[in-house]
């Protein structure tokens, strides 16, 4: 082989040599995340060991405009088994929206429940685009404070556990509205596993509940300029923040407005009266809490945009497109390697 060809060899050996170690530097080995099952508990931190804050001063209560005595037990009620003693129904309705919420009070057990006027308080500071999925309301006695969500939206209260609760068991309604479709979501499960910590300890129990703790921590970021409380960090949990940025639920214009503004078969999306639409319960950030949190949420810009979710591309795609254009560029090279002594 002459010695021009001899260089022309070498010289094309080493850019293929560099073409590789390019390739290996430009499209690493991605890391595999382990994604859970919706009803598995989560390998992931917990932040704190619960919630420490309060929403009710930020979630201004909408004004009722009927509380009536039922003479007649709904089934709902009727078919609660957990109140041995008298149980009271009440219908409640709001200035923003059209149709009554049914509460269900058991009187004279052992344990005394919330009382009624505390429950309607607490209802009416949870914003009618989530409101809107909460059919009957149970109230129950016991000595700890706990509540639950039944598939049908029906909430049971036992004592009162806190606006932060509320809002839990309010975001359970809407999970289980879509039949989970959300919390087991592959998205969500994907969310979950590409992050590295979670609100708090019961969210580790599984993706539903921690759908349902993360939920809280999105309505406390809308109250305080999109700032978690003091203790809390975004990074960690960034992508569970960016899920509940893409879901319509939080959709400004929704969310506060009244429960007909969107018709998709909830057990509230009735029109309510005329009203003055300045008096829209937007919830108000406190000057004292603009520096609050340790670090911002991604939705402090974004919290009330588009409901459409983008597109996204993940680093493993990204990964994958690389990947396929050093295999272009290597085998180009190897051929000319193969074809050069020709």
């Amino acid at each position: 082989m002459p010695q021009r060809d001899v260089l022309l060899y070498i010289i094309i050996l080493a850019w293929l040599l560099a073409a590789y170690i390019l390739c290996a530097q430009a499209a690493p080995m991605a890391i595999p995340h382990k994604t859970p099952r919706s009803s598995s508990p989560l390998p992931l931190t917990a932040q704190q060991d619960s919630f420490n804050f309060t929403l009710l001063p930020n979630y201004l209560p909408r004004a009722t405009t009927a509380v009536t005595a039922l003479q007649t037990l709904p089934a709902a009620c009727l078919a609660n088994t957990e109140c041995a003693a008298n149980i009271v129904a009440t219908n409640v309705t709001f200035s923003d929206c059209g149709s009554p919420w049914t509460i269900c009070r058991c009187e004279g057990g052992t344990y005394e429940p919330v009382s009624l006027d505390t429950a309607v308080d607490r209802l009416a500071r949870i914003p009618v685009g989530l409101r809107r999925y909460i059919a009957t309301i149970m109230l129950l006695g016991d000595d700890s404070p706990h509540a639950y969500t039944l598939t049908t939206g029906e909430i049971h209260f036992f004592g009162d556990i806190g606006m932060d609760g509320w809002l839990h068991e309010a975001t359970h309604t809407f999970d289980f509205y879509y039949q989970h479709t959300l919390s087991s979501s592959q998205d969500w499960l994907d969310a979950i596993g590409n992050d590295t910590c979670a609100p708090d300890s019961y969210s580790l129990t599984n993706a539903v509940e921690d759908f349902a703790q993360v939920g809280v921590m999105k309505f406390y970021t809308l109250a305080h300029y999109g700032a978690l409380p003091l203790g809390w960090e975004t990074e960690c949990m960034q992508n569970q923040l960016k899920y509940m940025d893409s879901l319509p639920l939080f959709n400004k214009t929704t969310l506060f407005g009244t429960c007909d503004m969107t018709t998709d078969g909830a057990p509230h999306q009735e029109a309510p009266p005329p009203f003055d639409q300045a008096n829209l319960a937007i919830p108000l950030s406190e000057d004292s809490n603009r520096d609050a949190g340790t670090a911002t949420s991604t939705s402090a810009t974004t919290a009330f945009a588009s409901p459409t979710r983008s597109p996204k591309t993940s680093d493993s795609d990204a990964s994958r497109q690389s990947s396929k254009w050093c295999i272009l560029l290597m085998s180009t090279l190897l051929l000319i390697v193969l074809l050069a002594p020709l």
